[in-house]
């Protein structure tokens, strides 16, 4: 039982001193940490320890729990414990918020087929980049600090490296394209786009980017361009006139040997 609380206890739960004094300290404990709570607290005592520390859930009037942080001191002689508590509901609240977001973030990362990367401020690597290791194939050791570097195709890390360092000295948006090396040594085209998220201050917090697999879109491009280079030498070669119509008949390119000569009434065209 409690021998004695002062009024910012009884302002936190909402209860008068008459009812916590009334009741065992343990009936407002949540159920769920009542047995936690017991057993941490004889093992301290049995031990001798001059302090003792302990976090809870605590019912208030309005059925609402919160949390509160224990701090007391036992004087065996008196049979006695003196405690100062504190009020850390906001402080759970935006810790289990913030594992909520982590765990999100994780599900994105797996979902997706990019790879999302998140490094710290200055630009290195500090920590691991799961989806970036399981495409390059990469341990956290080897892309530790510059280390992702060595997975770019080697022509283009110079400039990678050039255009990270001026993203990250002046906390501007880094977009690039480069090739890079996939686990099975294969290198792919790649995308990329990184955000500085800065904090109150200005100074950059942490990157958060992406890497986009842009290889089909890339050779397509140059399948493209190879089969109008092909179909441009072949009408150059071609001895006598062309043209070249779009679907609704609008001459797009033409071409007339110098030997001939055309003429066709203006209204046909």
């Amino acid at each position: 039982y409690f021998k004695r609380v002062n009024p910012a206890f009884e302002r936190v739960l909402g209860y008068s001193s008459e009812t916590l004094l009334a009741q065992p300290w343990i009936e407002f404990v949540h159920p769920d940490d009542r047995d936690s709570v017991l057993t941490h607290v004889a093992a301290k005592l049995a031990s001798g320890e001059p302090d003792i520390r302990f976090e809870h859930r605590y019912r208030c009037q309005d059925g609402r729990y919160r949390w509160l942080s224990w701090a007391a001191t036992p004087y065996h002689q008196d049979r006695l414990m003196y405690a100062t508590v504190r009020d850390v509901t906001e402080r759970k609240q935006t810790i289990e918020e913030l594992h909520r977001a982590q765990e999100r973030f994780r599900y994105l990362t797996e979902a997706t087929t990019q790879i999302v990367w998140v490094l710290a401020g200055d630009g290195l690597v500090n920590r691991d980049v799961p989806s970036w290791s399981r495409f390059t194939g990469q341990t956290t050791e080897d892309m530790w600090g510059w280390g992702w570097l060595e997975a770019i195709h080697p022509d283009d890390r110079a400039q990678t490296a050039k255009a990270w360092t001026a993203a990250v000295t002046h906390a501007t948006l880094f977009q690039i394209e480069h090739r890079l090396r996939r686990h099975d040594g294969q290198y792919r085209y790649m995308s990329v786009r990184g955000v500085p998220l800065l904090d109150d201050r200005g100074g950059i917090r942490e990157w958060v980017g992406t890497h986009t697999d842009i290889t089909e879109q890339k050779e397509s491009e140059a399948e493209l361009q190879q089969t109008n280079a092909e179909l441009t030498a072949i009408f150059n070669a071609l001895p006598d006139l062309y043209f070249r119509l779009d679907r609704h008949g609008t001459i797009l390119e033409c071409q007339v040997s110098p030997d001939m000569l055309l003429y066709m009434p203006i209204e046909q065209f």
